[in-house]
């Protein structure tokens, strides 16, 4: 089959989509067919336009394929650029199906922001109340609606489709991502148990608000612990602003990972990954941490509780709770034998995470619909 897979965002391999994106197209070209990927960088009009690119990408998309629709046998598209090639799908013969992919729905992450925000576990911007529902959650609605097959990242966001009656009860296919386990030649050599990681953006989704009492408490109980922030996207001077100046010590911020062999080596160096997200789709950093071997506590959030289950491959606190948070941590800290066990299981579970499941349950939901 000729499958073409679109998201607008850049073609980089290490962030989430990009790698997910990258893993599909080697496998689904494993399995004899034949994919194609395009990115933001392919549609170079639409990238000027800066901001409202979120509106005028989806209508380049449409506009290419209408005029390209004979090459593709099906379109597999993030969810919130594929809103006009609904429209087209339904009203243009030869429009090839649409496939609705979500990392994580985003209406529903909207609405878990204005909760957290609420708390003050989030900073919203001034005009996001307006600007999210203008520009972006409409699309992503209408394109889960209209979609000819849905697949997700994580039974959350599955379950949130059918509550909101976006798609009847059972017509969501649900697809976590895979995990790295090859190139993880790195095992796992910690310098120091209590040797914490983060990675990811310094984002509120990402659990930003919640860090810093959750590293005050963690420093309080267990002062020779260290943390690193892994990926922020931003430099040390803004994410350790974020922190008390006590805080500050045995903390390190690597804003970018330059390549894999680094990210290996980050995981094979602590003690455990530490996800305080407030929502997330199939975290690829929880797939990579069990695969090489380290230990995991993290809230109990979108797709997480689809890879690992609660006290046999991971430690999960409720989201948005410091207390319980600092609680797993210092317990898992506290108890050697415990976080061997907990990582040997996470390895061996991450074994059969692969992305060739992944993509031939996308090559099956293709095919369904072509």
């Amino acid at each position: 089959m000729r499958i073409l897979l679109v998201s607008n965002i850049a073609d980089d391999p290490h962030t989430g989509m990009g790698k997910w994106t990258a893993r599909m197209v080697a496998c689904l070209s494993a399995l004899g067919h034949t994919p194609t990927a395009w990115f933001a960088g392919d549609f170079p009009g639409a990238r000027r336009t800066g901001r409202l690119a979120v509106l005028v990408f989806p209508l380049a998309l449409a506009w290419r394929l209408l005029r390209s629709r004979g090459r593709f046998d099906v379109v597999v598209v993030h969810e919130p650029t594929g809103w006009w090639c609904t429209i087209l799908r339904r009203v243009v013969p030869g429009f090839p199906p649409v496939i609705a992919v979500c990392h994580n729905v985003e209406s529903k992450v909207a609405r878990i922001l204005d909760a957290a925000a609420a708390r003050g576990l989030a900073r919203p911007t001034p005009w996001g109340w307006i600007t999210r529902p203008l520009l972006r959650t409409w699309q992503s609605d209408g394109t889960i609606r209209r979609a000819d097959a849905v697949v997700c990242l994580s039974e959350e966001d599955a379950s949130y489709i059918r509550s909101e009656g976006l798609r009847p009860a059972g017509d969501v296919a649900v697809v976590p991502n895979g995990a790295d386990v090859a190139p993880l030649s790195h095992r796992h050599v910690a310098a120091g148990a209590s040797a914490l990681l983060w990675v990811g953006g310094w984002l509120d989704v990402k659990g930003r608000a919640l860090l810093p009492a959750i590293w005050r408490a963690i420093r309080a109980r267990f002062s020779d612990a260290t943390l690193t922030l892994a990926g922020t996207g931003v430099g040390a001077a803004a994410v350790l602003g974020d922190l008390a100046p006590a805080d500050r010590v045995g903390v390190t911020v690597v804003p970018k990972v330059a390549d894999w062999s680094q990210m290996a080596d980050l995981y094979a160096r602590h003690g455990l990954l530490l996800l305080p997200s407030l929502s997330e789709g199939s975290p690829l950093v929880v797939l990579e941490a069990m695969a090489a071997g380290l230990p995991v506590v993290a809230a109990a959030v979108g797709g997480v509780p689809d890879l690992v289950r609660r006290e046999r491959e991971a430690l999960l606190f409720r989201a948005m709770d410091v207390a319980d948070a600092v609680d797993q941590v210092t317990r898992l800290l506290g108890d050697p034998a415990l976080a061997s066990a907990l990582a040997a299981a996470a390895e061996s579970r991450a074994g059969g995470l692969t992305w060739d499941r992944a993509a031939r349950a996308l090559a099956a939901v293709a095919e369904g619909v072509a």
